[in-house]
């Protein structure tokens, strides 16, 4: 990409910002909901992005991200449960990660399942947690059903009237995870290329799959945590910006979080104007449009 397309783009999206930011509201209204809002689908965009780079790299396959793993589904059953555990909802999100990890990597230590099948077992997983927390839906208040399907479908409009921790908890982790990714990005070139490849050129696989595999599950629990389940994030955007960039993961991590982050906002933007003054959960937009490029890479494939 040119600069002068490069600088376009960046016109383009602060126009956009200024426009998400400040269209037709008091100045209360755009301190209590619209720039934590804001910021939330930034950070979440970013963290499910560079997860679904991580996760691409370790299994090497294009198909890999947080929702088609099982993780997604996990922590929202998890968080839907915390109901009856009476945890706070950081820990349930965590206890539904480790769920799903130690699912996952029991799947992988099985040399004889190849990575379609960890994929068809992590969209088991996903349809098996969706089931159960519908199922739960009768059990409980029907003055949380709305509330529960907004969990199903991923959405930034359920943020507490005290923001201020969840988005600094999600931002430091977020950003800890692409800072810590960033410096180990020529080892996820290395492993990309097959164990080995990386065991021939001095690389720990199994420390460091682990490692990586565990760090990049925490950062979308956490983001899945506070928005529910926004599908195909961590799938489309590395692809888009591989055709970009390239390949290496030095550039893709940082792309994937700048365009992931943008991508989330216009996304949520539209779910909340399409139908105004209906609201759309956000996963309903990147959902109809993951579900179309997901598809195309399944064909192309």
């Amino acid at each position: 990409m040119s600069t002068k397309n490069k600088l376009l783009c960046l016109f383009v999206f602060l126009f956009f910002i200024v426009i998400y930011l400040f269209h037709d509201t008091s100045t209360e209204i755009m301190l209590k909901l619209r720039i934590p809002r804001f910021l939330m689908a930034i950070f979440i965009g970013a963290g499910l992005s560079v997860s679904g780079v991580v996760f691409q790299a370790l299994l090497r396959n294009p198909l890999a991200e947080p929702y088609t793993l099982g993780i997604a589904g996990m922590v929202v059953l998890f968080v839907n449960l915390n109901a009856f555990l009476g945890l706070p909802n950081f820990l349930a999100a965590m206890l539904g990660v480790v769920i799903a990890v130690i699912i996952i990597f029991g799947v992988i230590r099985q040399k004889k399942y190849s990575i379609t099948h960890i994929l068809l077992i992590g969209i088991m997983l996903n349809i098996f947690s969706v089931s159960v927390v519908e199922f739960f839906v009768n059990l409980i208040e029907y003055t949380h059903f709305f509330s529960t399907r907004a969990w199903l479908m991923g959405s930034l409009a359920s943020l507490p009237l005290n923001w201020i921790f969840p988005v600094t908890l999600v931002a430091i982790i977020v950003i800890g995870s692409i800072v810590f990714f960033y410096k180990e990005a020529t080892t996820l070139d290395i492993l990309s290329l097959g164990e080995k490849e990386a065991i021939y050129l001095g690389i720990d696989v199994k420390k460091k799959q682990s490692l990586f595999f565990i760090i990049a599950s925490i950062v979308s629990g956490v983001c899945v945590s506070y928005t529910g389940i926004i599908g195909f994030v961590g799938l489309m955007i590395p692809h888009i910006m591989r055709a970009m960039i390239g390949p290496r993961h030095r550039g893709l991590i940082l792309g994937v979080s700048f365009l992931g982050g943008g991508y989330l906002l216009i996304s949520d933007f539209l779910a909340k104007n399409i139908f105004y003054p209906k609201e759309l959960s956000v996963g309903v937009i990147t959902g109809i449009i993951g579900a179309i490029f997901f598809f195309y890479l399944i064909l192309k494939r």
